[in-house]
């Protein structure tokens, strides 16, 4: 045996004693990378104006996640239908509930499709005002005297959703809101005269509006979450003094259904919500991801055995 051959052998046999070493398996668990996880929740409930009226919750929400590739996308919506101004009902929690389920239906079928989160609100867009111009043309005439109440009376609201991938998230908001990241609240404040996505469907001379007043895209807002510790979007009925309390629920109030049931509580004992009030909430945990695969002594004896052969 020459002195190459011999001392090959032995850097060889040195590398499985160093993949034996425990030290080594050690650092290596202790190596593994966190990753975050979200815990979103959603709920609703009525406000006392509606009861009063005998009206219906005018607000919807839908949530939803997908895993495409190596990433887990989340992402939710909720609508809040238009209730009119004066003592006669209108029937807008029609609208918000079809745009609401339209509109996670569509962000799940770009996700599958390979749209990034910064691209899906400008297509959402379009794809939700050409929905409700579908159902629109298919259930009233296009003579402004029936069209125009159709629309006013079941097509109007307002939407906010997000959607999230591993580290960013784009928030999205046609009317009226609030958004809470971290401890920053963001009303979203149009002085009772919220955008409704479905006035785009109406002439601009019925509205009494300039057509350059009406929005042409949903307001969006990105940012990266690895330093986000929760987030939520609300409808307008939401108040400051609740936005505390919808957040680390545990307890009877710490399953899927637990915000639901916490806002019922608050609305029976603490607060009092005079419009619906609908949220969804976003907070992480941190976990340790799936620990990298370490040799098994059998193995590395089975390599020594080779060596030595």
């Amino acid at each position: 045996m020459n002195f190459d051959n011999w001392f090959c052998k032995i850097l060889k046999r040195l590398a499985i004693r160093k993949k034996l070493q425990p030290k080594e398996r050690i650092s290596k668990l202790v190596e593994a990378k966190k990753m975050r996880l979200p815990t979103v929740k959603s709920g609703s409930v009525i406000g006392r104006e509606h009861l009063r009226l005998k009206r219906n919750n005018q607000d919807s929400v839908c949530t939803g996640s997908v895993r495409v590739g190596d990433k887990t996308y989340y992402y939710g919506v909720i609508c809040d239908g238009c209730s009119g101004r004066n003592a006669t009902a209108t029937h807008n929690e029609v609208g918000a509930q079809l745009m609401a389920y339209f509109a996670v239906k569509e962000i799940t079928s770009m996700l599958l499709m390979g749209s990034t989160i910064s691209h899906i609100a400008g297509s959402l867009y379009n794809r939700c005002l050409g929905y409700l111009h579908a159902i629109a043309s298919l259930t009233s005439s296009g003579n402004p005297q029936e069209s125009v109440p159709f629309i006013s009376n079941y097509l109007c609201c307002t939407i906010i959703g997000f959607v999230m991938d591993n580290e960013s998230a784009v928030i999205f908001s046609a009317g009226d809101g609030v958004i809470v990241i971290n401890d920053q609240i963001n009303h979203i404040n149009q002085n009772d005269h919220p955008f409704y996505l479905g006035l785009s469907l109406v002439d601009p001379r019925f509205l009494a509006l300039d057509s350059n007043e009406l929005p042409r895209m949903f307001c969006t807002q990105e940012f990266k979450i690895n330093n986000i510790n929760r987030f939520a979007i609300c409808t307008d009925g939401i108040t400051n003094t609740a936005i505390e309390k919808i957040f680390g629920l545990n307890g009877p109030h710490g399953g899927p259904l637990g915000l639901g049931r916490k806002l019922k509580v608050l609305a029976l004992r603490e607060e009092q919500f005079t419009d619906d009030c609908t949220v969804i909430t976003v907070e992480f945990d941190e976990a340790d991801a799936p620990a990298p695969e370490l040799e098994t002594e059998e193995a590395a004896k089975e390599k020594q055995a080779e060596i030595n052969a």
